[in-house]
């Protein structure tokens, strides 16, 4: 008990605290945004969800380019700050995509049985709950203390990123109207393109003996990146008329 004060007390001192305060000021402002410029309508909520997913798609993305920064940039400043504010990053992605999943079942799909909807939302929703709960997991077991007590359990489970990444992908191409115009889909590219380039520098740049594990993950995520992409690419989904008709009028279109 002593131990959990004094880590509270020491909170404000560092780059934790910051993030965090930051993440609910951020959350409390976008719902203000949103209800000013739109009121309590249908599209309120839908841009709501939309705001608070790619809030957290972003700091997903920041979380993971921090350890390839550092590792690429030995002299880079501020690099102990960095890995000291990785973990909230991930805690406030999982807190933002918990907003987007929540405001989307309730408000926007007024919490319908998901088995009842076309099955191009249960596709999607299926896999953003897996997302969603892959990234709840990494949360919870961010701080110092889950960090002792799992060991190298610890480095397993939080290598599931990986996987929710490829989750939120399908995610956002399934149903995700933005995901299909080309700004979104060359940022997503470029992004998810540098990760896997210093995934691959680090794995086997100069002087680095990687392992068969390692090189089996690398290939066979980025094949799957891949397709991911080339799905994205290729369709235009989204709140069409014809689900919208499927769902009583219930998925307004854009």
């Amino acid at each position: 008990m002593m131990n959990l004060l004094a880590q509270i007390r020491r909170w404000p001192q560092g780059i934790r605290f910051y993030i965090a305060l930051t993440s609910l000021v951020v959350t409390a402002q976008v719902y203000w945004y949103v209800d000013s410029v739109y009121g309590t309508s249908n599209t309120a909520t839908i841009r709501l969800q939309e705001i608070y997913a790619w809030t957290s798609v972003s700091l997903v993305l920041v979380t993971l380019s921090i350890g390839p920064l550092c590792a690429l940039m030995p002299k880079l400043p501020g690099k102990a700050m960095l890995r000291d504010a990785r973990r909230l990053l991930g805690v406030s992605a999982a807190w933002f995509a918990a907003w987007h999943v929540g405001i989307s079942y309730w408000l926007q799909f007024r919490a319908a049985n998901p088995l009842s909807l076309p099955g191009v939302y249960q596709r999607a929703f299926l896999v953003g709950i897996i997302a969603l709960l892959i990234l709840l997991a990494l949360a919870l077991t961010s701080f110092d203390a889950a960090f002792k007590r799992m060991g190298r359990w610890w480095f397993r489970l939080h290598r599931l990123i990986y996987l929710s990444v490829l989750l939120i992908l399908v995610h956002a191409f399934t149903i995700g109207v933005h995901a299909t115009t080309w700004p979104y889909i060359g940022a997503l590219t470029v992004a998810i393109g540098l990760l896997f380039a210093a995934q691959l520098y680090l794995g086997f740049g100069p002087g680095r003996e990687p392992t068969i594990l390692r090189s089996i993950v690398l290939c066979y995520g980025l094949l799957l990146t891949i397709g991911i992409f080339a799905y994205g690419y290729s369709q235009n989904l989204g709140y069409s008329a014809a689900s919208n008709r499927a769902s009583g009028g219930a998925y307004e279109a854009r």
